[in-house]
């Protein structure tokens, strides 16, 4: 009869262990999965302003761009050269 009584008792600790086990890996786990998190938000916004700083970047070359386009042309552009005026040319005819 001894058996019996030490068996529920014995068992009923190896359950209490076990509940006790579970919690504490539940808990290292929710902890984990927690940092884990932080760790996704701050990529994510690492990637965010990755993004918005080459798109600034994006923008301010096309404004460059437009702007030295712009210049280029008006250096290329005939009615914006400086005018020279050539005097004392001989024509000779037939």
């Amino acid at each position: 009869m001894d058996m019996l009584y030490v068996c529920p008792n014995r068992l009923e600790q190896q359950v209490k262990d076990k509940e006790r086990l579970e919690k504490e890996m539940y808990s290292r786990f929710v902890m984990v999965l927690n940092e884990k998190k932080a760790k996704i938000r701050d990529l994510q916004d690492t990637v965010r302003q990755l993004s918005h700083t080459k798109d600034q970047q994006k923008d301010e070359g096309r404004t460059q761009s437009d702007s030295e386009a712009v210049q280029s042309e008006e250096r290329s552009h005939p009615s914006q050269e400086s005018t020279i005026l050539i005097t004392g040319l001989l024509v000779y005819g037939k």
